[in-house]
């Protein structure tokens, strides 16, 4: 697994499962994309705090909410500033995506 010596706010890693879990209830990324062996777009690739999880090592990070519901929002990069900042998901957001932005 790639990145698994970061740091990261949101994410801790396990060395004997060689998998990352979310510290709280919500986890804030961007979606990004891989290539495969062809140089042709392969798997989506998250991308939480700089660490990047394939699209396997997402599924298993998340494996730790089996059984629960989930809201998935997206969010335009054009449409961060509008964000509301009483909302704790919303203002998180905006500081995450300030700082993926530095990368």
């Amino acid at each position: 697994m790639k990145n698994k010596n970061l740091q990261s706010e949101q994410l801790e890693y396990h060395e004997g499962s060689d998998t990352w879990s979310p510290k709280k209830d919500f986890l804030i990324g961007k979606i990004d994309f891989q290539y495969n062996e062809n140089q042709s777009l392969g798997e989506p690739l998250i991308v939480i705090d700089g660490i990047e999880i394939s699209w396997d090592e997402f599924a298993k990070t998340i494996l730790i909410h089996e059984g629960f519901y989930f809201r998935l929002k997206f969010i335009d990069p054009a449409d961060i500033l509008s964000l509301d900042n009483n909302d704790e998901t919303d203002s998180t957001f905006k500081s995450v995506a300030a700082a993926s932005q530095l990368h």
